[in-house]
């Protein structure tokens, strides 16, 4: 709530105040706990307003604003009380979880996760008696343990929101919980951690957690989210039946409730998806696809929709089709983070396939440059080293390796802490290696264990760098990289195979 709309709420809690006498204790306590938070946004909002982002120092000064709520209104919040006094200290009890939340925010921001945990921790406790309260904590701690980058605490605790708390119906603006995005966000972190095993692990259970839901008695807009999201999960899976099933299912329910049509683009994407992965001639399913493009333009789907019919041409060797498509995307979602990159990697794909070489070389060069902070700006100075070693030319391939460092390192410089950059050390620590270059390779292990050390991409980093040092009559750094394995992942199911080779090399 900004400034100006809090003011009216601030009075009229003034007057009720005043016409229920000074000497209600636990009002009075209500009217602190809402005049700290009103003050502690003003000065916010001041700040916000002046254009410029604070930096670390400005966001934790404006975080002890807030943190005055909780400690100038401390509790008990005592909500087994009669109803007046319950609902009472129930939104004193919010107002302070509003207050911490926004301390949570600023000192992310600052990037202090740790105190971040701390205050979602505190809040937790605090909270308990209150669902709406315990919620909110839950989710702080999980944006804390994001921050901390303590990546199987973030799954972990993503999967106790899941068995604690049901999804709720969505709100005025039809927006959705944002418990039913979890499973695909556990999905997608396993996928970017290099797990593509325990991403479809995750994925067949967020089937099985939407399939489960579909079991409660819900209202329709709220089922309609729920079946989109199992529709969306067969998608993935490549169960083609069994979407149809669900995208006939979901298109009935659209047609019974008018305020859902808006999710005819999901009905729509799904069946031509399906149609161009099955149909001997896929010309419905493109046709379907394409209409998405044309008739939801503002719909996350539509770069996607084009996107799968450049797909559909490229796998049938429909080239020119295929680039016209991807180039279709650029144009007109060049700000679609989850697509825009990709299909700027197939159109130098697709121009290598053409025998252009020249325009993909170009094309790859330029990935790093539009969307630095993408999977493909990692892929595509390696989709150029793979061109000149097909041909032959290892030295210019050499050559171009050397670049290429540079190139991530000047990624890593950009965003040292981005969720693509441990793919980017990850192709700098290949490159060194593949070059023999000692220094590189420690160079980069080392950075691994200063910025992400409970990474799965370190633990296969220091596995490689202990083999090399080996290789390079460093037995002694071999096994410090071991050592530092087991202390980081002594859970792993390499770990006894990698204390074997450590008595090794200890002798």
């Amino acid at each position: 709530m900004s400034a100006s709309a809090f003011r009216p709420a601030l009075a009229a809690l003034a007057a009720a105040l005043l016409l229920a006498g000074c000497g209600n204790a636990d009002r009075a306590q209500l009217f602190r706990a809402e005049k700290l938070l009103y003050d502690a946004r003003k000065a916010e909002d001041e700040v916000r307003l002046a254009g410029k982002r604070p930096d670390s120092t400005t966001a934790l000064r404006l975080r002890a604003n807030y943190l005055k709520v909780r400690t100038l209104v401390p509790g008990p919040y005592n909500l087994n009380q009669p109803e007046e006094k319950r609902e009472v200290a129930m939104s004193t009890l919010r107002a302070v979880g509003v207050a911490e939340a926004a301390g949570v925010r600023l000192a992310l921001e600052a990037r202090r996760a740790d105190l971040a945990l701390e205050a979602a921790e505190r809040l937790q406790t605090a909270g308990a008696a209150d669902t709406a309260t315990a919620r909110q904590a839950a989710f702080m701690a999980l944006a804390a343990y994001q921050g901390l980058r303590r990546y199987e605490d973030v799954v972990a605790q993503m999967k106790r929101i899941l068995a604690t708390y049901p999804p709720l119906p969505p709100g005025p603006n039809g927006e959705e919980d944002p418990v039913l995005g979890l499973p695909a966000a556990i999905v997608n972190l396993r996928r970017g951690l290099g797990d593509e095993a325990g991403a479809a692990r995750e994925l067949r259970g967020a089937l099985e957690y939407f399939e489960g839901l579909l079991a409660r008695p819900m209202p329709p807009v709220l089922e309609a989210q729920v079946r989109a999201r199992i529709l969306r999960a067969n998608l993935e899976l490549n169960q083609a039946g069994r979407a149809l099933q669900e995208a006939n299912a979901l298109e009935r329910l659209v047609a019974s409730t008018p305020s859902l049509r808006h999710m005819m683009a999901e009905i729509a994407f799904a069946k031509g998806k399906i149609k161009t992965g099955i149909d001997a001639d896929p010309s419905e399913g493109i046709g379907i696809l394409e209409r998405v493009a044309m008739d939801f333009p503002q719909s996350p789907l539509a770069p996607r929709a084009i996107f799968e019919v450049g797909a559909s041409f490229e796998r049938r060797t429909k080239y020119q089709s295929a680039l016209e498509r991807y180039q279709e995307i650029l144009k007109r979602f060049p700000y679609a983070a989850d697509v825009a990159p990709l299909a700027l990697y197939r159109i130098g794909i697709v121009q290598e396939k053409m025998e252009d070489w020249g325009a993909a070389k170009s094309t790859f060069e330029s990935i790093p440059v539009r969307y630095p902070r993408s999977t493909s700006a990692a892929e595509a100075p390696i989709a150029v080293i793979q061109h000149f070693m097909r041909e032959g030319r290892k030295t210019v391939a050499q050559q171009y390796m050397t670049r290429a460092i540079g190139i991530y390192r000047e990624l890593v410089k950009r965003d040292s802490t981005g969720e693509v950059t441990p793919l980017f050390r990850v192709k700098m620590f290949q490159l060194s290696a593949a070059q023999g270059d000692s220094n590189g390779v420690y160079a980069v292990t080392e950075e691994m264990l200063r910025s992400d050390p409970k990474h799965p991409y370190t633990a296969q980093i220091l596995i490689e760098a202990s083999r090399a040092a080996k290789g390079y009559g460093n037995p002694s750094r071999a096994a410090v990289y071991l050592r530092r394995f087991l202390r980081e992942f002594p859970k792993s199911p390499l770990a006894g195979q990698v204390q074997q080779e450590l008595r090794r090399l200890e002798g």
